[in-house]
């Protein structure tokens, strides 16, 4: 007879770790239900618990609640196993919220399937003398659909209306902008992807910096990706946004720096910048670098990648264009398996600087970027707008409510601040007015510089 393996190998606080995994994803547990065996377990009070579970979740389709536990513990007959079974439902219990859960149920899932495999080759030996081949191969065909997901998709007749919609609750993380909240329901949620568009030099980065202050200001973590300015001048303009202090000032101002970073201290936000060259990281350097860090302890909220354009493609193409098509691709997909909002930026082609506003037609390369992201607005800064700190914030796609809509700003450079108004509002006609004056004042700057030129000869 087979002898199925154990978890010996892999110690106590693994076990509990699978168990508190058990207790607290339904959709898991129903996934490995047909190929868990309690006998993977080492202690007897750890197959007790198993087993109890699988009872319970058979009858009912849900798994115990303590209160269950504390009953059936209360009807076991052997005293000593009641203690250990109460100390190894403690241990399990500590563990409800450690980090690397989603790494606990990978492992432990490889190790069921693997052991039905294992199964099916030694059932096949007999097989294989008969020569039943056909028995084989649904012998092999059962065990490599073992622990294959039970959800199938919503089953829409037979769904409750009421589960329908708890399924559609997000979870967004704000942006620092009221405007863009009200038109996206709160900003991005779990596994959606944000793109800022915008011709170059006109402050994507700043916009990228800002949307992670606003998540530090939520008590989230986040983590930010540079591929193209170093870690230290990320860094300087955090201080910026945290501060209102413009960068070249900075130094200057080291203690108000520190008194400003107390105020995260105190939320338990966290922020990591991780710089890689230009073209030096492609999606999977940052999936790596994503599940070291949730092994190390740091889990992040919000994922910041500064930009997409200037990433490694994944596969060699001819044409550029799908090179980056497939670099926003997978970065979608990115977000969707670590459950994670995230945003980048992508430039827009030439024709980008001409406008009054950045349209979707005008972004780089390739347009299926914008097909696959959830939310996706560009900023537009003419000279003259530079001149004036003004800005045009667009809204080329939204899935959560209008797009098409254009919103009046005003832009500082030296800090990154970015303020946006509705353009029937007081503030943005007073920001359509200096829009227009913004060319005025070029021109007189022009002059003057002229007048200095010629003065000087």
């Amino acid at each position: 007879m087979l002898e199925r393996d154990t978890l010996k190998g892999f110690g106590n606080i693994y076990q509990s770790k699978i168990i508190a995994a058990i207790l607290t994803d339904k959709e898991f547990f129903e996934q490995i239900d047909d190929i868990l065996f309690p006998d993977y377990f080492e202690s007897e009070s750890n197959k007790w618990i198993v087993n109890k579970i699988k009872t319970y979740f058979n009858k009912y389709k849900q798994v115990p609640t303590l209160e269950v536990f504390k009953h059936e513990i209360d009807n076991e007959q052997n005293d000593i196993l009641k203690i250990d079974i109460t100390d190894k439902l403690r241990n399990a219990w500590t563990h409800l919220s450690d980090s690397d859960l989603t790494y606990v149920k990978d492992k432990f899932l490889s190790f069921c399937q693997n052991q039905e495999l294992k199964s099916a080759i030694y059932n096949s030996i007999d097989l294989l003398k008969t020569e039943n081949y056909e028995e084989i191969r649904k012998t092999f065909d059962n065990a490599f659909k073992a622990g294959i997901s039970k959800d199938i998709g919503v089953k829409l007749i037979e769904e409750d209306v009421e589960n329908v919609f708890k399924k559609l609750v997000r979870y967004p993380i704000e942006t620092p902008w009221e405007l863009l909240n009200d038109i996206s329901r709160g900003g991005l949620s779990k596994g959606e992807l944000g793109i800022i568009v915008a011709p170059p030099g006109t402050g994507k980065t700043w916009i990228l910096v800002s949307i992670g202050v606003a998540a530090l200001n939520l008590g989230k973590n986040v983590l930010h990706y540079s591929l193209e300015l170093s870690e230290g001048m990320i860094a300087q303009r955090y201080y910026s946004r945290f501060t209102g202090i413009y960068s070249e000032n900075l130094e200057y101002e080291i203690d108000e720096i520190k008194t400003k970073l107390q105020k995260y201290i105190k939320l338990n936000s966290k922020l990591v910048i991780k710089e890689y060259p230009t073209k030096g990281a492609s999606v999977n350097t940052i999936r790596s670098h994503i599940q070291k860090s949730i092994s190390l302890g740091y889990s992040p909220d919000l994922i910041i990648i500064d930009y997409g354009d200037i990433m490694k493609p994944p596969q060699f193409f001819k044409e550029k264009r799908l090179q980056i098509g497939n670099i926003f691709e997978d970065l979608r997909g990115l977000a969707g398996e670590f459950g994670i909002p995230t945003w980048t930026a992508t430039q827009s082609n030439r024709s980008g600087n001409e406008g009054s506003i950045v349209t979707g037609e005008q972004v780089s390369e390739d347009y299926s970027k914008m097909m696959i992201a959830d939310l996706v607005f560009s900023i537009q800064r003419k000279i003259e707008d530079k001149t004036a700190k003004t800005a045009r914030i667009h809204i080329i796609k939204n899935r959560f409510g209008p797009d098409g809509l254009t919103f009046p700003s005003k832009f500082d450079a030296g800090n990154g601040l970015l303020s946006m108004y509705e353009d029937t509002s007081v503030e943005g006609k007073s920001a359509k007015k200096e829009m227009g004056q913004g060319g005025e004042v070029l021109r007189k700057m022009l002059k003057e510089k002229y007048i200095d030129i010629e003065g000087s000869k």
